[in-house]
């Protein structure tokens, strides 16, 4: 072999080996801090530490100031305001409906400038937490919603990612918008298949959709199954993963340690009591009731603590309280009780 093929062999070698380390480097061009903020973001994705992912959005909008150019800044901000929307979703949906917007405000950003598949899947679930949230509004963003899961799916239909958000929409859709416990069934475990497999393009991508977040949403759809062993096993596997994962500890297993009961009652005018059949699987401190006011039919909570059964608003008469009398609890766990207007 001549000297001068020697040498060139050896330059392109050296070429290849400088361009293969580069790919692998945590850097973004004209972003300096991203990766350190993704793998916090990573760090604290299954906590609902609030504090903490403020503190985080704090840094996201920190680095859009910084690089204004740059799109992995607006696509941290959004993820993280999904994540806060997420944790004060149960006490105050207005606040949460905030966070959506602004996560839609910085994923659309993001899009302009990197319509990637990531960012696509993103729009999708924003779509869909903002149509959850805005009954008058619910068309729109469902489309929207749809509309993008469409787009993601063509651009990576192995993406875990994608089944993930395709399952959770079809989840809670309501039937006659196109929503399907079995879809989002096969969703969910098509997501499960693909997730240990699933490595991102971009190592600036914050990875979720993992086996526990998956095994965490399958819980929630056995619940609305009205399957609570197989539930408890789903969270029980998230768990196993994620032993402080926010979601299943605040959302999840409290679904699964409320009484398994239904209290039917019927009141017509001031005649008081109808109906008050056995309630079963007595385990925590209130439980669901159902029943009938002056023909109106009414759903609320019975709290054991209080003897009280709190009604949501059916109409003209508003909400109503009803006080329970002579609660008792037999050693069958069936639950008897009388029910009278306070």
């Amino acid at each position: 072999m001549t000297r001068p093929l020697i040498t060139i062999i050896v330059f392109f070698s050296l070429h290849l080996l400088v361009l293969t380390v580069a790919a692998q480097m945590p850097t973004s061009v004209g972003c300096p801090g991203c990766y350190e903020l993704k793998t916090h973001i990573e760090a604290n994705y299954f906590s609902h530490d609030e504090a903490s992912v403020r503190y985080l959005l704090a840094q996201s909008r920190d680095l859009v100031d910084q690089h204004p150019a740059a799109w992995h800044p607006h696509y941290y901000a959004g993820l993280i305001n999904v994540q806060l929307g997420n944790i004060v979703r149960h006490d105050d949906k207005d606040m949460a409906y905030r966070h959506y917007t602004d996560a839609l405000a910085h994923m659309l950003v993001a899009h302009e400038r990197s319509p990637t598949a990531e960012i696509t899947i993103v729009l999708a679930d924003v779509y869909g937490k903002l149509a959850s949230l805005k009954t008058f509004k619910m068309l729109y963003y469902g489309s929207r919603s749809k509309s993008h899961l469409i787009d993601a799916f063509r651009m990576d239909e192995h993406s875990p990612k994608a089944c993930l958000v395709a399952g959770i929409e079809m989840m809670w859709t309501p039937i006659i918008f196109g929503g399907s416990t079995k879809r989002a069934r096969r969703f969910l475990e098509k997501a499960l298949t693909a997730a240990p497999d699933w490595r991102e393009p971009d190592r600036l991508i914050v990875r979720w959709a993992t086996r526990a977040e998956i095994f965490a949403h399958l819980a929630q759809l056995e619940i609305l199954c009205k399957r609570p062993s197989q539930a408890r096993h789903y969270a029980t596997q998230a768990l196993s993963l994620v032993p402080d994962y926010g979601f299943v500890l605040r959302d999840v297993l409290p679904q699964l340690n409320q009484r398994n009961c239904q209290l039917l009652f019927s009141i017509r005018g001031d005649d008081g009591l109808r109906a008050a059949p056995p309630m079963l699987n007595i385990q925590s401190e209130a439980c669901g009731v159902s029943g009938c006011i002056d023909g109106h039919s009414v759903n609320g909570t019975l709290d054991f603590r209080s003897s009280l059964i709190s009604i949501g608003d059916i109409g003209n008469p508003g909400g109503r309280i009803l006080r329970t009398q002579a609660v008792e609890i037999n050693p069958t766990a069936q639950l008897h009780t009388a029910v009278s207007q306070k």
